[in-house]
């Protein structure tokens, strides 16, 4: 059993939070340079009435940052034979979406291919602890 407070020792909590299996998602819009994205494994239904996501991306993420400000960005939920794609567009630097979408690329979603994408307008912003979580509203899926 571990104990959390704030005496808690991260290494081991991510390490417990990392036992839990989740799904894996790509955020992803397309910046007036190019396509901008992440992957992210907080992403959670929240309510089917009204639709609503969310996600929780680190506030230092560099890449939040310039996903941001875009206008539409897609949610798209990975499959497992999308493993590869998974793993290109986690790695740090800004070439990622040639490596992970091979130019596949379904504004604002990426990759094609994905067992569902969503075009979620923006609902909120939260700042909580270390994270920013976006409750976003859910519209349509492919």
């Amino acid at each position: 059993m571990i104990a959390i407070d704030d005496r808690t020792d991260h290494h081991v909590l991510r390490t417990a939070f990392g036992c839990f299996p989740s799904g894996v998602t790509v955020v992803a819009a397309l910046s007036a340079e190019s396509p901008v994205g992440m992957t992210v494994s907080s992403f959670t239904s929240v309510s089917f009435d009204p639709p609503l996501v969310s996600i929780c991306v680190r506030r230092s993420s560099t890449t939040w940052a310039r996903l941001r400000p875009a206008g539409a960005i897609g949610v798209s939920v990975l499959g497992a034979h999308q493993a590869d794609v998974c793993r290109a567009l986690a790695a740090p630097g800004d070439d990622r979406f040639t490596a992970g979408c091979d130019g596949q690329f379904d504004a604002p979603s990426c990759p094609a291919g994905a067992l569902r994408s969503l075009d979620p307008p923006r609902a909120a912003e939260r700042t909580i602890q270390t994270h920013r979580r976006g409750p976003r509203r859910s519209c349509g899926g492919g």
